[in-house]
Order: C-alpha cells, then sequence, then structure tokens
C-alpha cells in the first residue's frame, strides 16, 4: 500500500478490527454528486443503501449489477474478488475501471472473496471512519447474497453468455475458450421450440454432420450454437419441431444472429412428420435469411395489436367454425396461382379445396383466389402465426 497521509481503513472481518493506513487519498462521500435524499433523512448514506438493497433482492441479480449499482449509488468506484467475477472494478459511470485506483476502504469475506470503494478524479479531502466502515460492511452483506445465488459455469451457462447482448468482449471470449470455439470461427444459432428429446434428435443429426454443435435452453426456447452448419435441408425434423436459424457469423455477431433466429422461428410451425422440412412457406425451421421485410412484423406488434387486426379476428373465428386445420389449405392457396396446385400441395381434390376456399371468404370477407386476394390471405395467416408464436416467451 502507498502512503501519503490520508486515512485509509481496512476493515477485516476475519480479526473483527479496524486497521488504519495510509493512501494517496480518501474522499467524502459528500462530494460526490447529491443523492436524491429523503427529507426527513438526514443521511444520504441510507439512501444510496437503499437503492443498493433493492439492486441486490431482485431475484436475477448477480454480484456484476450489485457492484455496479452500488458505484453508481455511493459515487465511488466499487470492487470486488469473488469466483463469479474474478477481480472487478466499476467506477460510478458504470464502466469498468482498469486502473490501479487508490483504495480508502476494503473488507475481506474470508479467503475467496473481498469487497472495496475506491476513487479518482475527487477533491482529496479527509474520509470519515464510520461512513468507511458503513460502506464496505453494508457492500460486503450484499456481494454475499448476490455471490450465494451464482454456481460455477458450465457449457449451458457459456451458450447463453455468447448470445447475450449485455457480454462483454472480454466474457465472449473466455466463453469461446471455455467450449472450446475459437475467436475467428463461422458460427450459426438455431432456435428450436419442442420437447427436449427433439431437440437432442436435432443436434445429434448436426453433429453426424461433422459440425460441433451446443445446446443450452434459454426461458422456453432452445439455442443451438453450430459451426461450419449453415443448412437444415438435410435434417429429419421430429414431430412437434419447429425453429429458426441464423446466417452464419463471426462469434462477435453471435448475440444478432441469435435474435434473428428467434424472430424466424416465429414464422415456423411445429412439424406434422418426421421428415426433411417441406419446401415453400410450411417451413418448420425457417432460416432468417428468408424473411427479408417480413422481419420488422415480428419485431414491431406486440401481441395486443395483432389480436384486434380485423382479418387476423376474423381468421380466428373461421378457425372455431371449420376448424384450425384449414390454416394448411388457406396457406396453399395462398402461394400458389391455382386451386389445382393448391389442392396437389394438400393432397386434396380441387373441388373440395374450392368449397373450403368459398367458405373461408364469406367469414373473411375478401376473395382468396384474385392476385390481390391472395396476397393479403397470406399477410393474414403471417399475422395469426405470430400472434400464436407470443406463447413461445
Amino acid at each position: 500500500m502507498r502512503d501519503n497521509g490520508a486515512k485509509f481503513y481496512d476493515v477485516d472481518t476475519r480479526f473483527d478490527v479496524v486497521t488504519v493506513h495510509s493512501s494517496p487519498a480518501a474522499y467524502s462521500l459528500m462530494d460526490t454528486d447529491p443523492l436524491d435524499t429523503d427529507p426527513l433523512d438526514t443521511d444520504p448514506l441510507n439512501t444510496a443503501f437503499r437503492r443498493i438493497d433493492e439492486c441486490a433482492l431482485e431475484p436475477t441479480t448477480d454480484v456484476k449489477k450489485v457492484v455496479g449499482c452500488a458505484a453508481a449509488s455511493l459515487g465511488f468506484s466499487v470492487g470486488v474478488q469473488a469466483p463469479s467475477t474474478g477481480r472487478l472494478v466499476v467506477d460510478p459511470n458504470g464502466s469498468v475501471d482498469t486502473t490501479d485506483t487508490a483504495e480508502i476502504g476494503r473488507r475481506y469475506l474470508g479467503s475467496e472473496i473481498s469487497v472495496w470503494i475506491a476513487s479518482i478524479d475527487a477533491p482529496a479531502v479527509d474520509a470519515n471512519q464510520t461512513d468507511i466502515e458503513r460502506i464496505v460492511a453494508h457492500l460486503a452483506t450484499v456481494v454475499l447474497v448476490a455471490e450465494a445465488r451464482w454456481e460455477p459455469r458450465g457449457a449451458s451457462a457459456d451458450v447463453r453468455l455468447l448470445v447475450s447482448p449485455d457480454a462483454s468482449d472480454q466474457e465472449r471470449a473466455s466463453a469461446l475458450r471455455r467450449l472450446g470455439l475459437g475467436s475467428t470461427g463461422v458460427l450459426t444459432a438455431l432456435a428450436l421450440f419442442g420437447d427436449s428429446a427433439g431437440v437432442d434428435e436435432v443436434v445429434r443429426q448436426i453433429r453426424a454432420t461433422g459440425s460441433g454443435a451446443h445446446h443450452a435452453l434459454i426461458d422456453r426456447v432452445h439455442i443451438v450454437i453450430a459451426t461450419s452448419f449453415d443448412s437444415v435441408d438435410e435434417l429429419v425434423v421430429p414431430i412437434g419441431l419447429r425453429g429458426g436459424i441464423s446466417r452464419p457469423t463471426s462469434p462477435s455477431g453471435l448475440a444478432e444472429a441469435w435474435r434473428h433466429s428467434v424472430n424466424a422461428l416465429r414464422f415456423a410451425i411445429p412439424s406434422v412428420r418426421s421428415d426433411k422440412p417441406p419446401e415453400g412457406g410450411t417451413s418448420v425451421i425457417v432460416p432468417s435469411s428468408r424473411l427479408g421485410a417480413y422481419e420488422i412484423l415480428a419485431e414491431q406488434l406486440t401481441a395486443r395489436e395483432l389480436a384486434s387486426n380485423p382479418d387476423v379476428v376474423r381468421l380466428e373465428e373461421l378457425c372455431k367454425q371449420v376448424g384450425s386445420d384449414i390454416i394448411p389449405t388457406l396457406l396453399a392457396v395462398a402461394s400458389h396461382d391455382s386451386l389445382r396446385k393448391a389442392a396437389r400441395v394438400v393432397h386434396m381434390h380441387h373441388n373440395s379445396v374450392g368449397h373450403r376456399v368459398e367458405r373461408a371468404e364469406k367469414i373473411l370477407g375478401f376473395s382468396c383466389t384474385e392476385p390481390y386476394g391472395r396476397s393479403r390471405l397470406l399477410l393474414t395467416l403471417t399475422l395469426h402465426r405470430l400472434l400464436a408464436s407470443h406463447a413461445l416467451f
């Protein structure tokens, strides 16, 4: 520790003592930006502590988030050494501090965890011993709470980290290294929805092509990161499974690739047979490269907006009256320029298709066979599918 004459308070819970050291500078809490305090509470520390506690009590809060919240609330740089983070220092602006900042208080929590506060670019004034002790003691408590939620990272956690938009370049590079993936390889993200056995079968098939595949679950959607794999044409898709697949990308683009594959998943329909994905508009695994302008519908329209669209409302009424099995018939009609071609796709006589279309037109209120009508029908079916996909998330 360097000696410049200012007091430094080192609180060590292993011996329950406070040792006074020297440090380059010790900074007062009151020299930071004013806190939004309760007018009935004259202690700004209490306001900061309440903010930190609220953050720490969130079920998904980790040590990194607690440290960032504490730094912003206290106006100090806050550091932690813990199994879940390694050494981490965050300044009041939320940036990771890589400089050798001057510590003004530290608390040790056993042999693996310590918490400290530091400050730079602030007026050098005498720090209050009681304030320093209160701060590091409070930080120690909330860090222990957050650290207790942490579990050693496994492969699934690393896969989730790779597609997280909040992951830093350093975190992503570490995850790639742990998974045995290079930093310059070509990767593809698949978003799959279905039972775990079906997803495991798809992963097995991907690996059988010579590609690597890492699998994890994000909420109810399965993510598969595959190497040297960009086509689902040869996959046999188990019944009930559906998915989306991104364009090949670099590791740094995985978060964006995952977003596109999830959007593509929303346009997919469940497989009705264990077979290769059919061609055309009935794909069960949809490439994001095929979405084009349709992708904006998945990203911008809410469930309420979709459910209130008049054409979607009438299509839902049609399904209630005649059954949802009319959807494949209408999709075939919207995708082909004649009823005969549509009938061949759904393996029905063209007269039967014609009768079903006539009934649909009475409820939908527009022609399904005229050029404009077919495009309107296709858009209505697309919006109806997107509405149903909200239940996946």
